[in-house]
C-alpha cells in the first residue's frame, strides 16, 4: 500500500545585513579615501549616500563590490568633501563621518 502526500515549501531568502560597519575617516586635501564595510551576502547590491544625497558613480567616486566587501573610493578630497556618508541595504544602513582636514600653505622664499 503507498500513501502520496504533497505539499509546497516556500524559501524566503534572508536579507542581506551588515558584518562590519563604516569607521569614520580624517584625510587632507588631496588624498584619496576608501570607505569600507561588509554585508553578510556577497550578491548584496548596496547604496552609497553623501548625507541624504545619493552618490553616483563615476567623476571622483568609485563604487567596488570585492566579495562581501563594499567601498567607496573618493580621489582628490576637496574641503566641501567633509560629511556623512552612509551605506545602504533595503533595510538597514551603516555611517560614518569624513573629516577633510586643509592642506597645508607652502611659503615659497
Amino acid at each position: 500500500r503507498t500513501a502520496k502526500t504533497s505539499g509546497m515549501l516556500t524559501v524566503i531568502e534572508e536579507e542581506a545585513v551588515f558584518t562590519k560597519n563604516l569607521a569614520n575617516l580624517e584625510a587632507t586635501e588631496t588624498d584619496t579615501v576608501k570607505l569600507i564595510c561588509e554585508v553578510s551576502k556577497p550578491s548584496a547590491d548596496v547604496s552609497w549616500y553623501k548625507g541624504d544625497k545619493e552618490l553616483p558613480e563615476g567623476g571622483r567616486y568609485e563604487h567596488i563590490a570585492d566579495g562581501r566587501k563594499r567601498i567607496l573610493v573618493i580621489q582628490n578630497i576637496k574641503l566641501e568633501d567633509a560629511d556623512e556618508y552612509n551605506c545602504r541595504l533595503p533595510k538597514s544602513r551603516t555611517s560614518a563621518s569624513l573629516k577633510v582636514n586643509e592642506l597645508a600653505a607652502e611659503f615659497i622664499a
